[in-house]
């Protein structure tokens, strides 16, 4: 279960941070991806239409996650490198 919120399942940083302005104005902010994406369109909702910058944004989400598949295999982890 990964709560779109706070975990990274898609790039560096949670979908929370990558698109505040959506996640600022989504109905369901504690959601898990799987009840998001058991629907064509996504089972997301806002409370008015997007327009404008927020619109740019969700079709750049939906472009992110169109291809992706979820399965019930256990979750794998990897190290990010540093040069720390």
């Amino acid at each position: 279960m990964v709560i779109l919120e706070k975990k990274m399942w898609l790039g560096n940083l949670p979908l929370s941070e990558q698109y505040p302005g959506l996640y600022y104005i989504v109905h369901r902010k504690h959601d898990i991806v799987a009840n998001i994406m058991s629907t064509t369109p996504l089972n997301i909702s806002f409370p008015r239409a997007l327009l404008g910058n927020k619109l740019v944004a969700r079709h750049d989400l939906v472009a992110k996650i169109a291809n992706i598949t979820l399965n019930d295999q256990i979750d794998s982890f990897r190290w990010l490198q540093t040069k720390n």
